[in-house]
């Protein structure tokens, strides 16, 4: 089987998950399982991905997810997310999410997924007021949280500058130096 990688991939728990389209006319989706310790591949039907190149890979609290979204009638951002409930028998879990209309901005990316379950997004460029969003699927939540930096003129920059955004990132302290006053 031939098949054309995307860019998008995660490892969880010791597994890479690659997004695949197989290379023939008509192609379905794929996602590549990749175990490291045994070195054994495994291939698993996602045709539930609407756009590939669009749906960001997620750890679901150990199990592969994806996430994509798209802007509705209203303006508003409807969240797919689907789950791999069981790679054997290649069973998703599909749910859908309607993010309020008011509280988004236009240029939106997903960023991932919390280890507490909530799917974050971020503005994909700067602006005078910079936001990242947390969604809680479980909780039926929505927060908008602003992120200072920019200015309120953006005097930092000519222009929108591209942000890149992480989840669950910590900084290991033993390699932050104190300064000397």
């Amino acid at each position: 089987m031939s098949v054309t990688l995307c860019d998008h991939w995660i490892c969880i728990n010791g597994v890479l998950y690659y997004i695949g389209k197989e290379d023939v006319v008509g192609g379905s989706y794929l996602i590549i399982c990749f175990d490291v310790r045994s070195e054994t591949f495994k291939f698993v039907e996602a045709e539930c991905f609407r756009d590939p190149e669009a749906t960001k890979l997620i750890n679901c609290k150990g199990k592969l997810g994806g996430v994509d979204f798209k802007y509705n009638r209203a303006s508003a951002i409807v969240l797919y997310l689907w789950i791999l409930e069981d790679v054997e028998r290649e069973e998703w879990s599909t749910y859908v999410y309607t993010l309020p209309v008011n509280d988004i901005c236009e240029n939106v990316v997903v960023v991932g997924m919390t280890s507490t379950g909530e799917i974050v997004l971020s503005e994909e460029y700067t602006s005078k007021r910079f936001y990242v969003f947390y969604f809680s699927p479980e909780r039926n939540t929505f927060q908008r949280v602003e992120i200072r930096g920019p200015g309120e003129y953006c005097e930092a920059f000519d222009d929108d500058c591209r942000v890149y955004a992480f989840v669950d990132y910590v900084v290991d302290s033993k390699f932050i130096t104190k300064q000397s006053s």
